[in-house]
């Protein structure tokens, strides 16, 4: 049994031929090819939907009987229904994928340019990020260089009346047997804003002689439970791992000596450079 959309395509065809052949045969006149031609523009401008996508284009058909062989032929029966539809879809589908690969190449075309874009942008990161590093080595390094003849006394109360470099030589002479003359010191400072009532500020020690520095700074040792400590003034960079490695190995086992950090670890003395070495 047919199709009943076929059927009705079928019925609204056969009324179409029939209404133009009646108009064709009531108007056509062979010795006016102008008004023949008007007749069948005519026809062809009332055509809508499948038949004017079947005959739209189609310049080589000039005249009524042309035009109603090939209607006749697409829509005479459902076979040709069929194919004409089959052939509609077809077209369309790859007109569709040809779209579809087009924005598809597009869109893989704009990836491979944003991910060739990120590989630059994140070679550039690297390679900022090593300059970085190697300034920031490199200005750890000025830093440290400028406290090398520097320690931090830590516990020595404060006076009004007696002077802070008094203070650090009494100190220096009474707990730990060295003297040391003020011709040998560059400067003395308290860190820090000073807290009526709070704990005694850190004491910076610029000596001028480094032998002097490290003689004061070995004999540390002698101020156990004295309440005074002494550390050498180091880089903000490696006070940081100083206390990230006292942290992990120990108070006793990890300190600095000439502006370089050691931890005790195994029973083995080691220097640590970076947090890495941790």
């Amino acid at each position: 049994m047919p199709n009943t959309n076929y059927h009705c395509i079928f019925t609204l065809i056969q009324s179409l031929l029939q209404n133009c052949d009646s108009l064709v045969e009531n108007f056509k006149d062979d010795t006016q090819p102008n008004l023949n031609k008007f007749l069948t523009r005519a026809i062809l401008g009332k055509l809508n939907d499948i038949p004017q996508m079947l005959l739209g284009s189609r310049l080589e058909l000039d005249t009524w009987e042309q035009i109603k062989t090939v209607l006749t032929n697409a829509f005479g029966n459902d076979e040709g229904l069929e194919q004409l539809i089959a052939k509609v879809c077809s077209t369309f589908v790859k007109q569709l994928e040809a779209r579809i690969d087009k924005k598809f190449n597009s869109i893989s075309t704009k990836l491979e340019d944003l991910g060739n874009s990120f590989k630059t942008l994140n070679e550039s990161v690297i390679a900022n990020k090593r300059v970085i590093d190697e300034l920031a080595v490199t200005i750890d390094y000025l830093e440290q260089s400028a406290k090398n003849n520097t320690l931090r006394f830590c516990g020595i109360e404060e006076s009004k009346d007696v002077k802070d470099m008094d203070l650090v030589l009494s100190c220096m002479q009474s707990k730990l047997g060295i003297n040391c003359s003020p011709s040998e010191v560059d400067y003395v400072f308290r860190a820090g804003k000073f807290v009526n009532g709070g704990r005694p500020r850190p004491m910076i020690v610029r000596f001028l002689a480094n032998i002097k520095k490290a003689e004061v700074y070995s004999s540390k040792k002698l101020l156990k439970d004295s309440g005074i400590t002494v550390f050498e003034d180091l880089s903000k960079r490696r006070y940081q791992l100083l206390q990230q490695a006292k942290k992990k190995f120990g108070k006793s086992a990890a300190w600095s000596a000439g502006g370089k950090i050691y931890v005790l670890a195994n029973n083995k003395k080691c220097q640590i450079n970076s947090a890495t070495d941790l």
